[in-house]
């Protein structure tokens, strides 16, 4: 009997694995923890431009596109579902609890494949700014929300914390559509240069590069930042705050039930990030690894769909091996 694989996370990287699991002739068990397939693809509201193929689609229409090739195959999908627990039965075989809608399933399976992904940063990178709680909600964006709405920020002072690509992106589109851009590096940017280079020299952007912001005050609708610079501080007046701060993985959870269930959990690097060799392998039998939560170097949908399939040719491969499936 050949067993099915699980894959913790319904995201690209994860609904690639299944796919390639599926046309090896493998059957694979998405679990995903929200109500929907696809991770932060349901939340990136721009058109596409770097997946070949499907120019011009958001995240949410690729997400039901993915979605619907694998109803196609009927690929089973659990949703708003949580994992229990993770164990190792004497012979070897892993069994996977998990909690969904319907009540507590049980599954055996042959291997467990980590696609956790990853989240957007938020207002935890400024929680402990003397002022942050007095400023409103509707005046504190995060992560892809940053993207939505933008028209209405026309002639407005927008401050973005980040320096990567999605916060020169955003600083570029926000300066389109009229409005003031200030943005703060921690340390230097770190975005592709031609994102740099196309706001250096705009009139109406500022790049606070090297600084930390000291305190906020607010007087609707402004709100008063006190900046740190390596010259001298620095007081901005602005109406709205960007948080573009980059992402963490998606692995306290999953670290604790392999911890408790299998005896050891994975090896995070210094950010939280999973370690595994260039197939997805952890070290840990049986397990593996797929997508954003092991790659922080490159988070992108091309990138999850090929790690994803990657591993699901590396589970074939050594289940092959192990003479787990027919030669």
């Amino acid at each position: 009997m050949i067993l099915p694989v699980v894959i913790l996370g319904a995201g690209p990287a994860g609904m690639s694995c299944a796919l390639w699991l599926q046309n090896m002739g493998l059957t694979p068990i998405l679990v995903e923890c929200a109500q929907r397939p696809g991770g932060l693809q349901n939340f990136q509201f721009l058109k596409n431009t770097s997946v070949l193929g499907q120019q011009n689609m958001t995240g949410p229409a690729l997400a039901r596109r993915f979605v619907g090739h694998l109803a196609t195959l009927g690929v089973r999908i659990f949703t708003t579902s949580q994992v229990k627990r993770i164990q190792r039965a004497t012979n070897g075989t892993l069994t996977v609890a998990i909690l969904s809608p319907t009540g507590t399933t049980e599954f055996a399976c042959s291997a467990v494949v980590l696609a956790t992904g990853t989240r957007y940063r938020g207002g935890e990178v400024l929680a402990d700014m003397p002022g942050f709680d007095s400023i409103p909600s509707d005046s504190l964006i995060s992560g892809p929300h940053c993207f939505a709405q933008l028209d209405a920020v026309a002639g407005r002072h927008v401050f973005i914390v980040g320096a990567g690509d999605n916060a020169y992106e955003n600083a570029l589109m926000l300066l389109a559509r009229g409005a003031r851009v200030s943005l703060l590096a921690r340390s230097s940017p770190s975005a592709q240069s031609g994102f740099t280079n196309a706001v250096a020299t705009h009139p109406a952007f500022s790049l606070f590069a090297q600084t930390q912001i000291r305190r906020a005050r607010v007087e609707p609708p402004l709100i008063h930042l006190i900046l740190s610079t390596p010259a001298q501080e620095v007081s901005l007046v602005v109406e709205r705050i960007h948080i573009l701060a980059g992402y963490s993985p998606n692995t306290a959870e999953i670290t604790d039930l392999l911890a408790a269930g299998l005896g050891h959990p994975p090896t995070l690097d210094e950010r939280g990030y999973i370690i595994a060799d260039a197939s997805g392998r952890t070290g840990i039998a049986g397990i593996y690894v797929a997508g954003d939560v092991c790659t922080p170097e490159f988070p992108s949908v091309v990138n999850a769909l090929s790690a994803g399939a990657r591993v699901a040719r590396t589970i074939e491969l050594d289940q092959r091996r192990l003479g787990l499936l027919p030669t």
